[in-house]
């Protein structure tokens, strides 16, 4: 989970550093830090759904073959899994 925030970071402070430019021209025009903020974040979370949804459609595919190969066992048991 850390490993996936830390590179879900450093692909946003990449996009970032990238338009600041662009960001500068829309404050010079009067846009404020809030719409800068919320204009990223909306710029991000497209990916990251679409990651989460693609993530969770993996984990119900693996549960489902993992749940072919146990024996009186839960495939989200955490002692199992642990």
């Amino acid at each position: 989970m850390l490993l996936a925030v830390l590179g879900i970071y450093g692909v946003l402070a990449y996009s970032v550093s990238l338009r600041t430019q662009e960001f500068g021209i829309r404050i010079a025009l009067g846009s404020s830090r809030k719409a800068l903020t919320r204009l990223v974040l909306l710029d991000a979370s497209r990916p990251m759904a679409e990651g989460i949804a693609l993530g969770l459609l993996g984990v119900a595919l693996a549960t489902r073959w993992v749940r072919s190969l146990l024996y009186e066992t839960s495939p989200v048991d955490p002692w199992a899994i642990g």
